[in-house]
């Protein structure tokens, strides 16, 4: 009998899976507990049609990011701040004010994939890692001047 895991099933499957297993431990074991339904044809119809458009998602995903990584790549920021003697800052540079630097150059990066160890704090250059949803990660350049 086919069925469609409604659950994670240790040693059969993942949630989603068509599996083939005996009538019996269907009957008897997955159906009553809610771990997996019969896969009926509408039933595979539906799967189908759900997987398909994941990897349509998925691809279109996958194409976005290639598309912001290009533009990232390379990409060297000049942030102008307001500074003290000795070229420390007065405050510091986060990880929102350079998402914002970003997309004032019309690169739309969320400011929680920005991953700086610790805010910057003094003028200088600076590699900034950013991670991107599919788990690459890019570096940017970022420099802090002082303003006039």
């Amino acid at each position: 009998m086919k069925v469609l895991l409604i659950k994670d099933v240790p040693g059969l499957g993942k949630q989603g899976e068509i599996k083939d297993v005996s009538d019996g431990y269907a009957r008897n074991y997955l159906i009553p507990r809610g771990l997996a339904e019969e896969a009926t044809e509408g039933i595979l119809k539906s799967v189908e049609q759900r997987l398909r458009e994941l990897r349509k998602k998925e691809e279109r995903l996958k194409k976005q990011v290639e598309e912001a990584i290009e533009k990232l790549k390379g990409e060297y920021l000049v942030i102008p701040v307001a500074m003290g003697k000795e070229g420390k800052l007065f405050g510091s540079v986060g990880n929102r004010d350079i998402a914002q630097a970003l997309s004032e150059r019309g690169i739309e990066v969320d400011r929680k994939d920005i991953e700086l160890e610790a805010p910057l704090k003094h003028i200088g250059v600076y590699k900034v890692p950013v991670r991107m949803p599919t788990g690459q990660r890019v570096e940017i350049t970022v420099e802090l001047v002082p303003k006039e």
